[in-house]
């Protein structure tokens, strides 16, 4: 439960920004692999009008293993946890084509609930500041960026 209690805050934080006219995406990470994300997740992040999801799949650094294995086989269960522990024993990463399904199903899954890709909302506010006849990159787009 307080991991609902955590990601419920996190989702007021991104609802109460964009109240505040602030445009608020959401990273989701780290997209741990082969474990699937809640139904309702795109739905959440559109009710609290995200603009835009960046998914970021996990990586763990050498001296970060063993702790996380360990924790692994104590929390998750066991047909995960035997999962990842081969996936990570010898190497850090996911191989690209994992890590590119899991980006274009998580894209995929909030362009149905019509939150855009980072990569084309960044590119949307170039094109929307270069029409307006501002150079992009001349000033920062934290502070001046109109949701979409």
């Amino acid at each position: 439960m307080p991991a609902r209690r955590r990601a419920r805050a996190r989702l007021d934080t991104i609802a109460a920004l964009r109240a505040a006219g602030v445009p608020a995406g959401v990273l989701i990470a780290p997209v741990i692999p082969h474990a699937g994300d809640h139904p309702d997740a795109p739905d959440a992040l559109v009710d609290a009008r995200a603009v835009t999801v960046f998914p970021d799949t996990m990586r763990i650094s050498p001296g970060a293993r063993d702790w996380f294995l360990t924790q692994s086989a104590r929390t998750l269960p066991p047909h995960l946890h035997h999962r990842l522990a081969a996936d990570f024993a010898t190497r850090r990463a996911m191989p690209p084509r994992y890590v590119q399904q899991v980006t274009a199903h998580i894209h995929a899954r909030a362009a149905h609930h019509g939150l855009p890709r980072w990569e084309d909302y960044i590119g949307r506010l170039g094109r929307n500041r270069r029409t307006a006849g501002e150079p992009f990159g001349t000033r920062s787009t934290r502070s001046r960026v109109a949701p979409p």
